[in-house]
């Protein structure tokens, strides 16, 4: 007799939506953050995945996403302006399934497809976190994404002239909803 389903599960092809909490982080070496400009901005992910099992309880998940991620900045005197920043991203992550629980982890790349660039086009990050099966289909997730990818470098200068080199990454929570829409 031939099968011919996997005998890890099956794969799952669906989409994904959800929020954004972006906020855009000044970090200067050794990676300690100084927010004092910016604040986070609550914006939108869609998109499709698809999930492979390669064991019982090991999958890959790789995914699309329309992401619009940003800040919210205030200067020194007040003024408030909005950044927008618009990827395509294309998460590639390994899960652990632990009954209707899964964490996942992996690496996340950006295409920046909108008009403010902040002189990158390209964002990497890790991504982490966990999903949770509401239903037989339908999964509530919540992932932490850290961007490595400096957005922009500023020669800031103190007080008394010394400059310093700080750099811009994007951190992103998402809160998502995803359904498997299609299994093979």
């Amino acid at each position: 007799m031939i099968l011919c389903s996997s005998s890890f599960g099956q794969i799952s092809i669906g989409p994904r939506i959800g929020t954004n909490i972006s906020d855009i982080k000044e970090l200067s070496l050794p990676f300690s953050a100084d927010n004092d400009l910016f604040n986070p901005k609550i914006s939108y992910h869609i998109g499709g995945f698809i999930k492979v099992p390669t064991s019982e309880k090991v999958f890959l998940l790789g995914e699309v996403v329309y992401s619009r991620k940003g800040s919210r900045l205030r200067d020194f005197l007040g003024n408030r302006f909005n950044f927008r920043l618009d990827y395509l991203t294309i998460p590639t992550l390994i899960g652990i399934q632990i009954n209707d629980w899964s964490v996942v982890f992996g690496t996340e790349i950006g295409f920046n497809v909108g008009e403010d660039r902040l002189n990158s086009a390209i964002d990497a990050g890790l991504v982490g976190g966990a999903k949770y099966y509401i239903e037989n289909r339908v999964q509530l997730g919540l992932r932490f994404i850290q961007g490595l990818s400096a957005l922009n470098n500023l020669g800031l200068t103190d007080g008394g002239g010394a400059t310093g080199l700080n750099q811009l990454r994007n951190q992103t929570w998402q809160l998502s909803i995803s359904y498997d829409l299609i299994e093979l």
